[in-house]
């Protein structure tokens, strides 16, 4: 992810297979909720084990184990849930370029594109009891180990595995949950203050410097914090300058001191409190504990 842009630009796959697909496993009491994002590809997102609560166009949503969110493109989504339960999740990401037809079909213009169009709904939430909700929670896990195992001609399979998922999500559209309308001023003032704190996150931010970055008060901005983003200012912080040290630690061989510095904590013994608040053991230890687990696999 580029540092000043909390819109990913990490490459879904590559410009001649736009798709990918990822799997993540949260420990129990995971205490840092998932950051917030967008991206241009169209997504499937859904829950292997364990439950989250995510919010997606300012709505609060709820998803166990089978239920699959649908997030379309530069739709801003993320999650306020400190996890008491272990969780494992997966994302498939889809490019509208990957499946869409070179002569514009009855198939691309009906089923296709409007999976892929920034209109009223942002999401659709598909339920593991809801109709067809189980055979498109199946044609994903298909997906997610194809993509994983790579065999020769996996692409050709990937490609028709998508075309069935949108099948069983055609009719499951009619019946599940739809977002409400987008607000698109709040959208662009929330997509405006994560893009000033993902740039600034290593140096000193005030309050007052991101109320006048947004043109708020800083009473305002803190109450606009609390109902957006269901923490404080100072904790959305926090959390993110966690998420890019933890990268750092477990990806380079940088000194603690070092990484608190280029995260923006004041010094290396706050930084290994609060890393260790999150995770349970000092940075050191779980970076020995990442370099171990990267030689057994």
């Amino acid at each position: 992810m580029k540092k000043n842009d909390l819109k990913e630009i990490l490459q879904h796959g590559d410009t001649l297979f736009h798709v990918s697909a990822y799997e993540t496993i949260l420990q129990q009491n995971f205490s840092v909720p998932l950051y917030y994002h967008w991206h241009n590809e169209m997504e499937f997102f859904y829950i292997v084990s364990g439950n989250a609560k995510m919010r997606l166009n300012g709505e609060n949503i709820h998803i166990s184990a089978g239920d699959i969110v649908v997030i379309k493109p530069n739709v801003l989504h993320g999650s306020y849930d400190c996890y008491q339960q272990a969780l494992i999740f997966r994302a498939v990401l889809i490019d509208y370029e990957f499946v869409a037809g070179i002569l514009n079909d009855i198939v691309q213009q009906k089923y296709i594109a409007p999976l892929f169009e920034e209109d009223n709904s942002a999401f659709y939430l598909i339920k593991k009891e809801d109709t067809y909700g189980p055979e498109l929670f199946a044609e994903l896990n298909n997906i997610y180990d194809i993509f994983e195992k790579k065999r020769e001609g996996y692409e050709i399979k990937i490609k028709s595995l998508i075309f069935n998922a949108f099948y069983y999500l055609y009719p499951s559209i009619s019946q599940c949950r739809i977002s409400k309308p987008i607000d698109t001023m709040k959208d662009c003032t929330m997509k405006k203050i994560l893009k000033y704190i993902d740039k600034n996150y290593d140096n000193k931010i005030l309050l007052k410097d991101l109320a006048k970055e947004v043109s708020m008060s800083e009473g305002y901005l803190c109450r606009f914090f609390k109902i957006n983003f269901k923490m404080t200012f100072g904790d959305y912080l926090l959390n993110t300058r966690i998420q890019k040290a933890e990268i750092l630690v477990r990806n380079t061989d940088y000194s603690m001191e070092l990484i608190a510095m280029k995260t923006g904590f004041t010094n290396s013994n706050y930084f290994t409190i609060k890393f260790k608040q999150v995770f349970k053991e000092t940075p050191t230890k779980y970076r020995k504990k990442s370099q171990d687990f990267n030689k057994i696999s």
